[in-house]
């Protein structure tokens, strides 16, 4: 796991409101994966005619060491 990110955050787009094109499905599918919520970024997304807030989760995959070996040398 030396050269693997100990972190993954995957960037979702959420409606303020439930719209026929697209739900908030994907945050609670990350959340029951393990992901938690640490970013919100509003009406920053534009599709199908509208404006969407991205949303930016994080789960931790690995440890953090006192001292992490250097990933690129």
């Amino acid at each position: 796991m030396d050269r693997l990110s100990v972190m993954h955050m995957p960037d979702i787009a959420c409606p303020v409101q439930e719209s026929k094109y697209l739900n908030d499905d994907s945050i609670r599918f990350h959340s029951r994966l393990g992901f938690s919520e640490v970013g919100r970024f509003h009406d920053s997304g534009y599709k199908f005619n509208q404006w969407f807030d991205m949303v930016w989760m994080e789960k931790m995959i690995g440890e953090h060491n006192a001292e992490p070996k250097e990933v690129w040398g």
